[in-house]
């Protein structure tokens, strides 16, 4: 579920740089990347404090999953952001 969010994240991100056309709109741009970016914080934090109940309180083992977790929930967000132009072209 989180990589498929991750996935639509991309797509609108993409969409929002193929059609920016001036500075004011390429700074939106900048501006979705910063929230991007800022959800994953709590985003990660969340999964952190999930995977630390799960693991009995095993710090160093629920860091890692996390940390896996995050690891491919960025690469799903910009897969995404490079599927606009095949879902355009379509």
């Amino acid at each position: 579920m989180l990589l498929g969010h991750r996935l639509v994240d991309g797509i609108v991100l993409g969409f929002m740089a193929n059609t920016a056309n001036n500075a004011i709109a390429q700074f939106d741009n900048w501006g979705m990347i910063i929230v991007f970016v800022i959800h994953l914080i709590p985003t990660s934090i969340i999964i952190y404090l999930i995977q630390l109940d799960i693991q009995n309180n095993q710090r160093f083992k629920s860091f890692l999953i996390t940390t896996g977790i995050l690891a491919l929930m960025i690469p799903f967000t910009i897969l995404g952001g490079f599927l606009i132009n095949v879902i355009e072209s379509i």
